[in-house]
């Protein structure tokens, strides 16, 4: 998995405990940039729109053979 950074604000929450936020509300979300990168390891190809549907991965796969470039 590639290295990635978390970059906090200054905020202030009425709510939390001296004005925090809790860590949940970060949108930080590793799971579709690693599965991406599982993809093109796997077939060659860089898929860069999510959601990886299948019907979507099987023809890229297809048009990438027929195009002459390999398996991966």
């Amino acid at each position: 998995m590639p290295r990635t950074e978390v970059h906090f604000t200054e905020t202030s929450d009425a709510i939390g405990p001296l004005g925090a936020k809790s860590m949940s509300e970060s949108p930080f979300n590793p799971v579709p940039p690693a599965f991406a990168n599982a993809l093109r390891d796997a077939t060659g190809i860089r898929f860069t729109e999510a959601p990886f549907l299948r019907d979507q991965v099987w023809k890229a796969i297809h048009e990438h053979r027929r195009n002459g470039l390999g398996a991966g």
